[in-house]
């Protein structure tokens, strides 16, 4: 759909109706649903009712010989665009950035085919890895019972796809496992709430039942444009006042009714959300019974029938008796004169020309107005008679006409009340030409009648007029609907109101007056350095504010705070490649007494340059080129230097590419090519290694890569079946350590400074050699297990006996117990891991 500004918005909704029969329609665009989104996915974190580290290695392909391994996965919030939305439903897009975690995919071994890692890295927010799903936010129309909820359930999203993964395929098979592990969550870690519906108010507005609807700009819809992806949440309202729903709405049925004005000085959208109210609710249910009350005078108003035109409403009956007259002139033995009325004077406010009734509408201003115009006519009857002489009888109308035009500018006032203010440019005028035709021109005695007529007849008509002088109209209560959408203490706070048919009111959605949020919500910060927090909503009372930082993710990474300076936890507290820490500030409301807090949430990360993929494979049997792509947390730009001058590498600013050697490696060689990628902004650095690959790798030797060790950390390698380590011959052919060739034991350096090592097993035979390998990957943050093997890992159903529910289900607690063998004790990590199934 296409935008428009306040003013283009206002001229395009003129003279219709555009709720489709609905009372209201409520609208809120993509930024402030996704805000209110990220502000749950917040809280959540002081509920414990959050997702956790994800862990797995699901298949990727049909036959299970390649899978990818991920460890401690971050998801951020769910966020909505709308480039496949449409008003036949409530479809939008929800794309999760995956934050921190590390991948590797990996090639299981056969007796045909080594087992190898193809590649392997670290995940970052800047690198662009996404799970997307198309998702529903409602399925169809629905009455609310006294509390109702829109909802945004993550568990039931369908086109899913992550793009950890490169192959169309695989990348659906990577959708679907996070899709089924949503579903293996809890509702309330799972579930996003873009709202509650409390339909306790008795108020005419207030909501009774509702229609869900997504739909996208027409930038949105274009994937070349900078706003692709923009549309809004549309909700269709039937309130209380009306028995029935309107109509379904279509692809063309509704303008994008939020204004796309910018402010002049910061650039930034004044509107983000509005509320367009029925021109037939203002005008039937409000308006019309306040004004026949007020004026009186028997009126009767009937409104326009219609849903499409804007409403209205014409005087049908009604109108005001004027005091009869009788003057006499000359009244003598025989004769006499007098001019008096025919029948009642009767001003009606209703005419057989609508255009001349009172009318009341909606008018190019945009106010409403009332108006009445166009004479009345009066009858009147002059009289003379002269004894012995016929009576001479002059008949005639005089017009009497009253011009009304009142226009009321719709005004919104606090806790978004709608008054209706009388404009000064209102005009209340009477006027009456008592001898149209010319009749009393003809007796020349009476001249001074007319003068008689407008001191008997002009006061009646001003008194009447004073009615219209003290119009007052009822204001609207739309607090009920404007808050409709809105959790974490948010509202729709409207900000202009304009009348072109329906009610449009525009403003932003924010947090109220008493509440207050935390800049940035989302930062990512490296490990042992700072972030500054600041507050809005709140500047004068910064000083009241206690802060405070709690650990997500175990509570050794803990970071401090003072005064909204965090610090991040060092390097060595880290346990995986990132954690995450709540910052909270809070105050006491000194009006309300009630404890006000805010929350944001800080991802740690290890380092803050990434290269991917930091691992990667080359069989030169089957050469082919790897790309490479660097991120900072930094503003870069990134210098690449390869350290060796096996093959060459290409690069082009933040990617590189490398190309092998075109001739053949020794047999059995693996060799590994380190590039140095650095951010000259911040000086920081990050290694990626290229493994070549020449020969019949054929021993599968456990685990194909092991995901980290520590300085002086141990992990033991192990050959399938049998076979005994020292039948074998082992080196470390890249990187730093030491292997135990009696038994396979890695030990890692005391000091790392490479990120991988490669250890090497082969074996001479007749006529063939064979070789195996393992990958080491080394860092300074990897949580050394002390295990090797468990005593325990077993479960206990309690005896104790549950509840049996209503629907016939049941809940039992369950205890299960993991005991590491010797004195080894399980990490964080390894205890998220542990699940049921």
């Amino acid at each position: 759909m296409t935008t428009y500004s306040l003013s283009a918005l206002t001229d395009k909704m003129r003279g219709k109706s555009v709720t489709l029969g609905w009372d209201a329609l409520v609208f809120m665009n993509r930024a402030k649903v996704n805000s209110l989104l990220e502000q749950q996915y917040i809280t959540r974190f002081n509920r414990e009712s959050f997702l956790k580290r994800i862990f797995g290695a699901p298949p990727m392909t049909p036959d299970s010989s390649e899978y990818l391994e991920m460890s401690g996965l971050i998801l951020s919030h769910p966020r909505l665009s709308f480039e496949k939305a449409s008003l036949r439903d409530s479809r939008a897009t929800a794309t999760m950035d995956i934050v921190a975690g590390t991948v590797s995919y990996i090639r299981k071994g056969t007796g045909q085919v080594p087992g190898a890692i193809l590649y392997s890295y670290v995940v970052t927010v800047n690198q662009g890895y996404t799970l997307t799903m198309d998702i529903d936010l409602a399925a169809s129309r629905g009455t609310v019972n006294e509390q109702g909820r829109v909802i945004v359930d993550i568990g039931t999203g369908y086109n899913c796809r992550c793009n950890l993964v490169t192959e169309d395929r695989a990348q659906e098979t990577l959708g679907n496992f996070f899709k089924e592990l949503f579903l293996e969550q809890k509702p309330e870690d799972r579930i996003y709430e873009l709202g509650m519906l409390d339909l306790r108010d008795v108020d005419l507005l207030a909501p009774r039942s509702f229609l869900i609807r997504t739909m996208a700009t027409d930038e949105g819809k274009n994937r070349n444009s900078d706003d692709y992806g923009e549309g809004a949440v549309v909700l269709f309202v039937r309130t209380k006042g009306n028995p029935n729903e309107g109509g379904d709405p279509n692809e063309l049925a509704v303008d994008y009714l939020i204004p796309n004005d910018r402010h002049p000085t910061t650039g930034k959208a004044m509107y983000s959300g509005s509320l367009v109210l029925a021109s037939r609710v203002v005008f039937d249910w409000y308006v019309q019974d306040a004004v026949e009350k007020h004026i009186d005078a028997n009126l009767r108003l009937r409104s326009s029938e219609s849903n499409h035109v804007a409403r209205t409403l014409t005087a049908v009956a009604g109108g005001y008796n004027i005091p009869g007259f009788r003057f006499v002139w000359a009244k003598k033995i025989g004769s006499e004169v007098s001019l008096s009325n025919r029948g009642p004077i009767f001003f009606g406010l209703a005419d057989p020309n609508p255009e001349n009734s009172l009318q009341i509408t909606s008018n190019e201003s945009s106010f409403l107005e009332l108006s009445l115009q166009g004479g009345r006519l009066l009858p009147f009857h002059l009289r003379k008679w002269l004894w012995l002489h016929p009576t001479v009888n002059i008949y005639w109308d005089a017009i009497a006409t009253a011009r009304v035009q009142l226009e009321f500018v719709p005004v919104l006032s606090d806790l978004n009340y709608v008054r209706f203010e009388q404009s000064s440019d209102s005009v209340i005028e009477f006027h009456g030409d008592w001898d149209p035709e010319g009749k009393l021109s003809n007796f020349p005695p009476y001249l001074e009648l007319p003068e008689k007529l407008e001191a008997a007849l002009t006061p009646p008509f001003l008194e009447i007029m004073k009615a219209f002088h003290t119009l007052d109209l009822p204001g609207l209560n739309v607090l009920a609907i404007s808050n409709l959408l809105f959790p974490e203490r948010n509202a729709l706070q409207l900000t202009e109101a304009r009348l072109p048919g329906d009610l449009l009111m525009v403003g932003q959605i924010d947090p109220k007056e008493t509440t207050f949020t935390l800049d940035p919500l989302l930062p990512v910060v490296k490990a042992g350095d700072s972030q500054t927090f600041t507050i809005r909503q709140l500047s004068h009372r910064t000083s009241n504010v206690i802060w405070s930082v709690r650990s997500v993710d175990g509570s050794r990474a803990l970071g401090t705070i003072d005064n909204g300076e965090y610090v991040a936890p060092d390097v060595h507290l880290l346990d995986g490649s990132a954690i995450r820490n709540v910052v909270t500030a809070s105050y006491t409301d000194p009006d309300t007494g009630k404890d006000v807090t805010a929350s944001a949430l800080v991802v740690v990360v290890l380092t803050s340059v990434v290269v991917t993929p930091s691992m990667s494979l080359i069989p030169m049997s089957d050469r082919r080129d790897v790309r490479l792509k660097a991120t900072s947390l930094g503003a870069g730009p990134f210098r690449w230097t390869p350290r060796s001058n096996v093959g060459s590498l290409q690069v082009n600013g933040a990617e590189a590419i490398y190309t092998p050697p075109s001739s053949d490696l020794q047999d059995g060689t693996l060799e590994a090519v380190l590039i140095d990628v650095e951010d000259t902004s911040t000086g920081e650095k990050a290694v990626a290694t290229v493994l070549l690959r020449q020969g019949n790798f054929a021993l599968n030797l456990s685990p194909a890569l092991h995901p980290g060790l520590r300085p002086n950390g141990t992990a033991l390698l192990r050959l399938p079946g049998s076979q005994r380590p020292e039948q074998f011959t082992w080196e470390v052919v890249a990187g730093e350590g030491s292997i135990n060739g009696q038994t396979g034991l890695f030990t890692a350096p005391s000091t790392i400074t490479l990120p991988y090592s490669v250890v090497k097993i082969s074996v001479s035979e007749e006529f063939f050699d064979h070789f195996g390998y393992s990958i080491i990957h080394l860092s300074e943050h990897a949580r050394q297990s002390q295990w090797h093997a468990l005593d325990t890992f077993d479960f206990e159903v309690s005896t104790y006996p549950p509840t049996v529910y209503a629907n016939g289900l049941q809940q039992a607690k369950v205890m299960v117990r993991v005991q590491p063998a010797g004195d080894g004790e399980l990490s964080e990590s390894e205890i998220e891991s542990i699940k049921l199934v």
